[in-house]
């Protein structure tokens, strides 16, 4: 019985990652959590890191019209006199639905955290800064294993002590840090705690509403009130008021629809009877 035993606890010892070392577990704790409110407009609008000589563009790549997942590119674009030129470029082969991504160029490496809306985990790539050479990519350990029906994934990405760092929030208040090391990609530390779901930015919810419509018009106008019934939410909520509004709308004033092909032109209007309004149309 006690040959047992041992074996048993010896197998537990022995599972990979199932006890972190004190000095990792010391590094996940001395990570604070931290969350942006910056929007995040991708797939719609392209990630760009933009660097001394040219800009590093990670964009989704166009799909078949029924295909529900799509594949992604990396590439390194020179500008110069209106003219851009692709010195490189990188597929990832990696099918997303309903994808999302995050972006950070530190050092020699890029790296590219890009995940789903409505699946569990996260992809981590990096690649090499001279020429988009996939350096490794993992799948993060996030949360764990998750069975669950209310999907929302949501990552943001950092490099902390020259080694990148995931904030990921999964389902139902649960959240995770992950640290992985620059140059292999190992796990360094990760925590996991169950903390609220943070706020969707106003933003990202006024954008995708705009993108949708303008599809197919010219124009889109639609009192505030409206767009706070139309999307579910209280009036009294924080993030809000007619200044989040005007915040919300001057973020997505500008920014390029249908990769590109139109910008977007919006501004918030006041009405004869007070009420105020979101007016966008294509410019």
């Amino acid at each position: 019985m006690r040959h047992i035993q041992l074996q048993i606890l010896l197998g537990f010892i022995m599972t990979p990652g199932l006890f972190a070392p004190a000095s990792a577990l010391a590094q996940t704790a001395a990570i604070p959590w931290a969350w942006s409110t910056t929007p995040n407009h991708y797939p719609l609008v392209d990630q760009t890191a933009r660097v001394r000589h040219g800009s590093y563009v990670l964009r989704e790549v166009p799909r078949p019209r029924r295909a529900l997942t799509g594949r992604a590119e990396l590439r390194y674009e020179l500008r110069k006199g209106g003219v851009t030129k692709v010195v490189w470029r990188t597929r990832i082969s990696e099918r997303q639905g309903l994808a999302r991504a995050a972006m950070v160029v530190s050092g020699q490496r890029i790296f590219v955290a890009r995940h789903s809306l409505i699946a569990t985990t996260c992809t981590l790539y990096a690649f090499a800064r001279r020429n988009g050479r996939l350096l490794w990519k993992v799948t993060l350990r996030g949360i764990g294993p998750a069975m669950h029906s209310r999907w929302y994934n949501r990552v943001q990405l950092r490099v902390l002590r020259s080694n990148p760092v995931v904030f990921g929030h999964e389902g139902p208040g649960r959240s995770y840090v992950e640290m992985r090391n620059a140059s292999t990609g190992a796990l360094v530390s990760n925590r996991k705690f169950r903390m609220r779901r943070p706020a969707m930015p106003l933003a990202e919810r006024l954008f995708d509403e705009l993108h949708r419509v303008l599809r197919r018009a010219s124009s889109y106008r639609r009192t505030v009130a409206a767009f706070i019934r139309g999307h579910g939410l209280r009036p009294s909520s924080p993030g809000l008021a007619v200044a989040d509004f005007r915040r919300a709308v001057r973020q997505v004033n500008g920014l390029p629809l249908v990769h590109g092909r139109y910008r977007l032109a919006a501004q918030l209007v006041r009405r004869p009877s007070g009420a105020y309004a979101i007016d966008a149309r294509r410019r």
